[in-house]
């Protein structure tokens, strides 16, 4: 079998599901499209979720962002809709989590969350063998021993609560480490120039433009491409850049309190490879785009 950079031995692949919370920031359509475009990742569904419950509609808010993107890559992975607030426990999402982590198969199973860990959590009570068959990677939660104020970490401190004082293997990406995949409009102006690149960066623009032009951590001319931390740290798993600590409880402004137990520790990760995860991200959606003009021209 001829080597490339889209081939990957099949002892390589893992089974993997998203839950995002697409509507509530324009990062989220970049590390969906990144996983997607990741021979590595074998995705089994994608689920919408809420980002704080300020209102009834943010996890369908979250799946038509994703469906979105769905059009513009022509996909047909399986979608679901996640949690619609903080401690709900009857979403499609959980009910699916218990599933695929119960099901007969050989290939790990990683649940990539870039949002609240609503549904999660709610998985961990309903069936908590499921600890032992899967791993979560999230994007959420303040730098250690202290924690604080962060937007995934505070959508749901309950759950966030739950889900560090269960057995689950669990890879948390600070935000001393994903603030790191910083980027600017001027580089994806450059770099994004394909039929997925304009679509990534308009969507990026639109969001910037309607719902942050308050915001004193704005420049205007950057943004964080944070949540392509999560796949990233199973394309490239540098031992160097986690630590592992203590789990703690959760308190309602994201700062962590007591040790849950002694025993259980959390993978946290306080930096990222910027180079390598933004440059892959760069050359695959390029890939993708040069692809899929060569696919026109033949079908014309």
């Amino acid at each position: 079998m001829e080597r490339t950079s889209w081939t990957v031995s099949p002892e390589r692949k893992i089974r993997c599901a998203i839950i995002s919370d697409a509507a509530a920031e324009g990062d989220d359509a970049f590390a969906i499209a990144h996983t997607m475009l990741s021979p590595r990742f074998d995705i089994q569904w994608i689920s919408g979720c809420h980002y704080g419950g300020r209102s009834s509609n943010e996890s369908k808010e979250s799946l038509e962002k994703i469906k979105a993107l769905f059009r513009h890559m022509r996909c047909s992975i399986k979608l679901v809709e996640g949690a619609g607030s903080p401690g709900d426990s009857g979403s499609d999402a959980c009910r699916m989590i218990i599933e695929e982590a119960m099901k007969k198969d050989s290939r790990p199973f990683y649940l990539l969350c870039m949002g609240a860990l609503t549904d999660l959590a709610a998985a961990l009570k309903k069936q908590p063998d499921i600890a032992e068959r899967m791993t979560a990677v999230w994007t959420g939660g303040a730098a250690y021993p202290d924690g604080g104020p962060e937007f995934n970490i505070r959508a749901d401190t309950s759950a966030a609560s739950t889900v560090f004082g269960s057995s689950l293997p669990f890879y948390q990406i600070t935000n001393q480490a994903y603030l790191e995949l910083g980027v600017s409009f001027t580089e994806l102006e450059l770099k994004l120039t394909g039929p997925l690149g304009r679509f990534l960066l308009a969507q990026l623009h639109s969001y910037a433009d309607s719902k942050t032009a308050w915001s004193s951590l704005r420049s205007g001319e950057t943004w964080t491409l944070g949540d392509n931390a999560v796949p990233a740290v199973l394309l490239h798993k540098n031992p160097y850049h986690y630590t592992y600590e203590d789990a703690r409880e959760v308190n309602a402004d994201g700062s962590y309190g007591r040790v849950l137990h002694s025993v259980r520790k959390l993978r946290v990760y306080s930096h990222m490879d910027s180079r390598l995860i933004l440059e892959d991200f760069f050359a695959k959606v390029s890939l993708h785009d040069r692809k899929a003009e060569d696919c026109k021209i033949i079908s014309e």
